[in-house]
């Protein structure tokens, strides 16, 4: 246990040293704004305590730093608001951009495109078990049938099927009618044992799409040869030759093919005549060598390239024409006879 003496001196010391911080560390506390510095403590004597009975030695104290008062220098703070100094230089305003605001454009509910109604194709004409046209044996009389039927609203086009009785394929089948009818001509005949038992139907495109068939109707076509027949005694047209004339002499070719061999034929038109038959023979020939339907022209032009004609069989040729009136032929023209220039004849083309 420590001597009370002792610890005397001991508290002395303490003491001393406490009084020696303080007087070093104190300073001013008016505001300065000089920063505050550290202050150096000279190294102060050896201190000799002596005390009863004891002699205490305290060591010399380096130097001391001391570290300043928590007391904050206060700092100038300036409270006004820093003015923006441009240079001198040109000064530029930025325009503001309008900025445009989007119209609101009220929502409305898009309008339902409204649904087409089913078309229901009702058949008009020929009715139900009608008897239409039929045509001659003779071609003098045709077919004509008439198709009606009522209107699809909204069809582009309409699509009409006729077939006969047991038939393979339809005698009409046509899918771009533009209206709601249809018009059929035919230069034939149907034969009694096809008359009965025809159908026809039709169907309707609308908006690109096609429709349900309609009902089917059945026809019957009359009796082959019902309509009247030609006059007993037609007007015969009777055809006048006009070239070559009788007698004429016709062009002949080359034996080295070097020319050709150019005929013309011409005769009067006959009134009302839809064909004119041409008939050109050599002489003592079995087979002509032109036998031609020049259809409605009362003239004909032939060419035979690189053709000719022996002199043995230059003479006696002959040339006639009938015309065809109201389906019926008529009688043959009168024969002209012509001959044929010498081969080689012509120079060499």
């Amino acid at each position: 246990m420590p001597h009370p003496g002792n610890q005397a001196i001991l508290a002395l010391a303490v003491t001393a040293l406490l009084m020696l911080v303080l007087a070093s560390g104190c300073t001013s506390s008016t505001a300065d704004p000089t920063p505050t510095t550290l202050v150096h403590m000279s190294p102060s004597p050896t201190t000799r305590l002596e005390a009863k009975g004891h002699t205490a030695t305290t060591a010399p104290r380096s130097t001391a730093t001391s570290k300043p008062t928590a007391t904050s220098t206060p700092t100038a703070t300036d409270t006004s608001t820093p003015t923006l100094t441009r240079p001198p230089t040109t000064s530029w305003t930025p325009t503001p951009t309008r900025t445009n605001t989007p119209t609101r454009t009220p929502s409305t509910m898009p309008t339902p495109t409204p649904t087409r109604q089913p078309c229901h194709m009702s058949l008009v004409s020929p009715s139900q078990g009608a008897t239409v046209d039929n045509g001659r044996t003779d071609i003098y009389d045709g077919i004509e049938w008439n198709f009606d039927w009522s209107d699809c609203p909204g069809a582009t086009r309409y699509h009409l099927y006729v077939t006969g009785p047991g038939a393979a394929y339809p005698i009409i089948d046509q899918d771009m009618i533009p209206g709601s009818s249809y018009h059929h001509v035919s230069r034939g005949y149907i034969m009694d044992k096809n008359r009965l038992g025809w159908t026809w139907k039709v169907r309707a495109n609308v908006d690109g799409r096609w429709s349900e068939w309609s009902k089917i109707r059945t026809f019957d076509a009359e009796p082959v040869n019902s309509d009247p027949q030609p006059p007993s005694n037609p007007q015969v047209c009777t055809v006048a030759l006009q070239s070559p004339k009788a007698g004429a002499l016709l062009d002949n070719g080359r034996t080295d093919g070097e020319d050709s061999i150019e005929w013309d034929f011409d005769w009067s038109d006959c009134r009302g005549a839809t064909q004119y038959h041409l008939y050109v023979i050599g002489p003592g020939a079995k087979n002509p060598v032109i036998d031609v339907d020049t259809g409605a022209t009362s003239a004909y032009h032939t060419v035979g390239l690189g053709e000719y004609i022996v002199n043995n069989n230059r003479f006696g040729w002959t040339w006639k024409v009938r015309a065809c009136v109201n389906g019926q032929w008529g009688e043959w023209s009168e024969v002209w006879v012509f001959d044929v220039e010498p081969v080689d004849a012509d120079p060499p083309s």
